[in-house]
């Protein structure tokens, strides 16, 4: 958030072209035409809209989002009543970790990850995570001995309860194949371990293959597995902040809903998610236009800056850059004056690996999903810095 709030004070505009860039929050900025016209259309609001309403979320909402899951996440037919709606899926996160651990319980966590889960389960009700390091030699792609290695060489292994699976991967953009995904059930099964899936990226997907749910291979295990899913990524509403739980253990569902009280959206955002997430026609074209101005974009950094290192990845609104070569030395300090570095000097804002629990030093986390102007200037800003490493 530092990085964040420090771009927020004097962001890079036409108007303030020496301002700084933010290319280290995912945030899809390439769609913001299609998104306001379809806004914009608006809603019809009823006088019940207006009062008091099911806080888990609204009945036909629901039902809406059941079918959703079914067309575009290919799970099989899900039960309404076991949807729950909240403000974001920050707060789904946070209502998992009140609801589903103890102070002290582990969630093994694949790392690289997502650094916002520190605070979203760490922060407040004392879970910790059980780092399972991705190995660069595999380009940081999901193994399930990398999950057996480092569950079999933790002391406290009853202390381990979950596991959480972000799919499509953030922040390497991996679209995790089946067979990890039947791996890390049977992994789960075995271990008595309950999984958490975070599948917010389903949709923004450069292969044109259907998404794999791992809700949709867990069998006999499905009551154990528990789908997120929200608007802010695939459909580059960060704003409306709508985040959606699925879960078969009705004991946890009745918790998330009771917790939906104090993270509630509001009527009229339901109002406007469930006729977004019926309008398959919409959706169809919206996702097609989406990812072909990502991977547009995407190709278009890989091109001009053919020295960039970077560990390219399938999804998602970022790719890993590897510049562990200009660090001073191999370690995270070096890291941190190299990120300071570049939001001082270059006025670029990445996000370090240190920050997503990186096990080795030097890569960082680009999100490429920025408007033209300012992609222009990021080329423009990093060839200035290559050249400077170079003379150094």
């Amino acid at each position: 958030m530092q990085g964040h709030l420090t771009c927020a004070t004097d962001p890079f505009t036409k108007e303030n072209p020496n301002g700084y860039l933010n290319f280290g929050i995912a945030e899809n900025h390439l769609m913001s035409d299609w998104t306001v016209e379809f806004v914009n259309k608006g809603d019809i609001v009823q006088a019940e809209d207006l009062q008091y309403f099911e806080l888990s979320g609204l009945k036909d909402l629901r039902e809406v989002i059941v079918n959703f899951f079914e067309s575009y996440l290919h799970t099989p037919r899900l039960n309404p009543n076991n949807v729950v709606v909240m403000n974001g899926l920050s707060s789904v996160c946070e209502a998992i970790s009140y609801t589903m651990f103890s102070k002290g319980d582990f969630v093994m966590m694949p790392s690289p990850y997502y650094s916002g889960f520190d605070f979203d389960f760490k922060k407040r009700f004392g879970v910790e995570f059980l780092n399972v390091p991705l190995k660069p030699e595999n380009h940081f792609k999901h193994s399930i001995e990398d999950f057996i290695c480092s569950y079999e060489k933790f002391e406290f292994k009853s202390k381990v309860k979950a596991i959480l699976i972000t799919h499509p991967h953030n922040p390497t953009g991996e679209v995790i194949n089946k067979v990890f995904l039947r791996q890390i059930i049977e992994f789960a099964k075995e271990k008595k371990l309950e999984i958490i899936t975070d599948e917010i990226y389903a949709l923004t997907n450069f292969t044109k293959m259907p998404h794999n749910s791992l809700l949709a291979m867990a069998g006999d295990y499905k009551e154990h597995v528990h789908l997120l899913y929200g608007l802010a990524k695939d459909f580059t509403l960060a704003g409306m902040k709508v985040g959606i739980f699925y879960s078969e253990n009705k004991d946890l569902v009745q918790a998330m809903k009771l917790l939906s009280y104090f993270h509630c959206t509001s009527s009229l955002t339901q109002r406007f998610t469930q006729r977004l997430l019926a309008d398959h026609n919409y959706i169809t074209k919206f996702m097609n236009e989406n990812n072909q101005r990502l991977l547009a974009i995407k190709n278009k950094i890989k091109t001009e800056l053919p020295s960039l290192k970077i560990i390219d990845g399938d999804s998602g609104l970022f790719f890993l850059v590897d510049l562990s070569s200009f660090l001073t030395e191999p370690t995270f300090d070096a890291e941190k004056k190299l990120y300071r570095e570049l939001l001082d000097k270059y006025k670029i804002f990445l996000t370090s690996g240190g920050d997503m629990s990186m096990s080795i030093p030097g890569y960082f986390r680009l999100c490429f999903s920025k408007k033209i102007d300012e992609v222009n200037e990021l080329i423009i800003r990093l060839k200035k810095f290559f050249k400077d490493q170079a003379n150094k």
